[in-house]
């Protein structure tokens, strides 16, 4: 058993590769999703991710979009510019920050999936279970 995981690899919102396998949840055998059904989910379903080895929360939200929960704070101090997302970007294409930071900056501000895939392409996440 392959303990739930589907490692989902997305490129400028297409899925390019996936695995369906079935997972034992709540003692049930259930199907793991792809991203179509997901697209099916009513807005304000969580789902459980796995990434950069932490498990983390997403929310479908009204447009039907996977996105992880954004930190309030972080978020405001973005949208009153006392954290410029730009100079964050320069330190990253500077190498002053590590590319798992610069991801979880963006997990904080509540990227969707498929904008942080397309951000990062390498990067892997896997839906663990609907919350």
């Amino acid at each position: 058993m392959n303990n739930g995981w589907l490692p989902i690899l997305v490129s400028q919102f297409f899925i390019i590769k996936f695995s369906l396998t079935d997972f034992i949840y709540g003692g049930r055998v259930k199907k793991i999703l792809i991203m179509e059904e997901i697209k099916n989910l009513k807005p304000g379903t969580k789902i459980m991710v796995m990434v950069l080895g932490r498990e983390l929360e997403t929310i479908i939200d009204e447009n039907k979009t996977q996105r992880f929960i954004s930190n309030e704070l972080l978020y405001h101090l973005v949208d009153i510019g006392v954290i410029d997302v730009n100079q964050i970007e320069r330190k990253f294409i500077d190498k002053k920050i590590t590319r798992d930071d610069i991801i979880l900056f963006y997990i904080g501000l509540g990227y969707s999936v498929e904008r942080l895939f397309f951000r990062f392409p390498q990067l892997t996440i896997s839906n663990i279970y609907i919350k």
